[in-house]
């Protein structure tokens, strides 16, 4: 009985932190930040975890500096939420972070795996709050909606797609600080 009480206020906990992290508006402290070094730091907060280390990694961005104005540690939790998200696709093996100027104004920022992708009902409902095709106690469903408050707080955009070949692709829009 102590076993399972502790493995539920295990899960509970899990839970109060996804939603304490969905609410807080943060430190409210924008600033310019480069986004391949911010890939690079989200890479590094995830790689060292069981789930990672089967899965190859990748980041292809311009030669450019790629700068957003706004802040830092969301941006992170963002892309830490999106690799994990891409880690727990059935059969991932590799996830791409590619990182583009679209536009003077706009850079791009796509979350790319070669994993089973979207199901249809996924891909409808990816940004609602509390939704999850994870088991019970696996997923809090807050991810992707926590990203979609996050970006479109910074001015930006946010999509799911299925690749045409196999996986699923994130695709964020930010406004460009350097524009």
């Amino acid at each position: 009985m102590l076993r399972r009480a502790r493995i539920e206020l295990d899960r509970i906990h899990v839970i109060m932190q996804s939603l304490l992290d969905y609410t807080r508006i943060g430190k409210g402290q924008s600033e310019p930040v480069d986004v391949v070094p911010l890939l690079n730091d989200a890479i590094g907060t995830v790689s060292h975890q069981p789930k990672f280390k089967s899965c190859v990694i990748e980041v292809d961005t311009d030669e450019q500096p790629l700068v957003v104005q706004m802040e830092r540690e969301k941006l992170h939790q963002v892309v830490v939420n999106l690799l994990h998200n891409a880690a727990d696709s059935s059969a991932c093996t590799e996830i791409v972070l590619v990182a583009q100027t679209v536009s003077e104004a706009e850079i791009e920022i796509l979350c790319q795996d070669n994993g089973g992708g979207f199901a249809p009902v996924a891909l409808e409902r990816a940004f609602e709050p509390f939704f999850t095709t994870k088991d019970v106690g696996e997923g809090t469903g807050l991810g992707l909606s926590t990203c979609m408050v996050v970006i479109e707080g910074a001015g930006g955009t946010i999509e799911a797609t299925n690749l045409p070949e196999a996986g699923a692709c994130v695709r964020i829009r930010l406004p460009s600080y350097l524009s």
